[in-house]
């Protein structure tokens, strides 16, 4: 493990750390944006008593005149008022858009859970590598570079639609590329994934503060890792079809009709057998195994509106398994793999309506 490794997932606890301090000052600031959607009283002074239009004669004035004092207006069925309704303050003008209007219970339900949300995301990190077996270097087995490090670059795109009832369905597309990867010292190494998650979506929500959507769909990764070893090019490539597994808890801080903050962490599962071929030999090899693929981010997000902006860590680990396989115009018994894993930080930008 390299020490920008090192560094990189020693970063993740001091994140962490400043998402827990966010959560425990949130939280009352969470329970104002409930309170300014709930209040919601007429412009006026509700209650007051209603006065008549004129003012009895004073009795002292009554004789003057030579008339009877008017008759007392009758205050049957009008609602007294309390002894506080003279001290009640006037309502004040909205302060945002979200409450020019009256918010219920259903509207306050579709600006916390939204309905649509598409995000976009770029990272970089640290990409290391191990790959397994030997390659022929001019007839000759020769043992395949162990293992290997560089920079790597995360592209993520995904989509997702949830009905009323919170039953819904997306799509979730990601790119990772590691270039000149080094290869212990004796070559490089490019390495690509493709990978696709065509999912349903369920999302559960508690407590309008929470909301943890649970994913579950087709799995598809087409990878390609290609290495130098003494001037001479191979390349072995892997397509894995299989299932995953994911959820995404999310906690809301604070919240306002126009704004929210959160917090949230995503895991997800993917496991499939894989279809591979690799030139390591001539003539080529194919091969099927097994793979599987851990994935975990963790980040903060906010929206205003209905922009999002978000920021956090992410990390990859792909397991392609180890499988046996005779190689050569001579047989030649020996093992072909590829573990990689990947961890850096990334910056979201999407919409929720």
């Amino acid at each position: 493990m390299t020490v920008q490794t090192r560094f990189a997932k020693a970063s993740i606890l001091f994140f962490l750390v400043v998402l827990c301090a966010a959560c425990a000052t949130g939280r009352r600031s969470m329970d104002l944006g409930r309170a300014a959607v709930a209040f919601r009283p007429s412009v006026g002074f509700a209650g007051d008593p209603v006065l008549p239009t004129t003012l009895a004669a004073p009795s002292d004035r009554a004789g003057s005149t030579g008339e009877a004092d008017p008759a007392p207006v009758s205050t049957r069925g009008q609602t007294t008022p309390s002894p506080m309704t003279k001290f009640r303050l006037p309502v004040l003008p909205p302060t945002s858009r979200g409450q020019d209007a009256e918010m219920d219970g259903e509207d306050i339900e579709r600006s916390l859970h939204r309905r649509w949300r598409f995000l976009a995301s770029v990272g970089g990190g640290v990409l290391d590598y191990e790959s397994h077996g030997l390659v022929s270097v001019g007839g000759t087995p020769t043992a395949n570079p162990f293992d290997g490090d560089g920079t790597g670059l995360l592209l993520r795109g995904r989509g997702e639609w949830f009905s009323s009832r919170h039953i819904g369905a997306g799509v979730d597309f990601q790119w990772l590329d590691g270039s000149s990867l080094d290869s212990a010292g004796v070559g490089d190494a490019d390495f690509t994934s493709l990978d696709l998650f065509i999912h349903g979506s369920f999302r559960a929500t508690y407590d309008d503060d929470f909301r943890a959507p649970v994913r579950m769909g087709f799995w598809l990764n087409q990878s390609d890792f290609e290495e130098s070893l003494s001037g001479v090019q191979f390349e072995t490539d892997r397509t894995a079809v299989g299932v995953r597994l994911a959820a995404e808890p999310e906690w809301v801080v604070s919240w306002s009709p126009e704004r929210e903050w959160s917090v949230f962490g995503e895991v997800a599962v993917s496991v499939g057998p894989v279809d591979g071929d690799t030139t390591d030999f001539t003539p080529s090899v194919s091969f099927d195994s097994w793979a599987s693929l851990l994935q975990a981010d963790v980040g903060a997000r906010f929206r205003t509106g209905k922009l999002i902006l978000s920021a956090g860590f992410n990390w990859r680990l792909y397991d392609a398994g180890r499988v046996e396989v005779v190689t050569g115009t001579s047989p030649l018994q020996t093992t072909v793999g590829l573990d990689w894993d990947y961890f850096g930080g990334f910056f979201e930008i999407g919409t929720a309506f």
